[in-house]
């Protein structure tokens, strides 16, 4: 008995197996969106590509560091602006209440505010 062996159909049905996985990654990168899904399409480039999301990730939790801290700032210059207001009424009291032209009821008066804003 003799076998006979059909190479080129052995050779088609491997180009065929090749082809289908060709197809089969190029599918799996355009349902992720992504070039490189595993360490097999690009190890170097999947390297990069996970120590730049890292640094990214840094990036952001620096950037909302900054935002709080810009949000302390704010809460910390309206609370000075306040303190800045008060200080210049108070001068201003004092300097009325200086001035000779006024009567008891009137120092009284701004005694009192000047009291309050202490």
């Amino acid at each position: 008995m003799r076998i006979n062996t059909n190479i080129n159909s052995m050779r088609t049905q491997e180009y065929m197996r090749q082809n289908q996985d060709k197809m089969n990654t190029a599918m799996n990168r355009l349902s992720s969106g992504k070039s490189i899904n595993s360490a097999a399409d690009d190890a170097a480039g999947l390297a990069i590509a996970t120590r730049m999301r890292a640094k990214e990730g840094g990036l952001n939790v620096g950037a909302r560091n900054t935002q709080d801290a810009m949000s302390a700032l704010r809460t910390g210059d309206a609370a000075l602006g306040s303190v800045s207001n008060i200080l210049l009424r108070m001068r201003d009291l004092a300097t009325q209440a200086s001035n000779g032209t006024n009567n008891d009821n009137d120092i009284a008066s701004m005694n009192k505010e000047y009291q309050a804003l202490a």
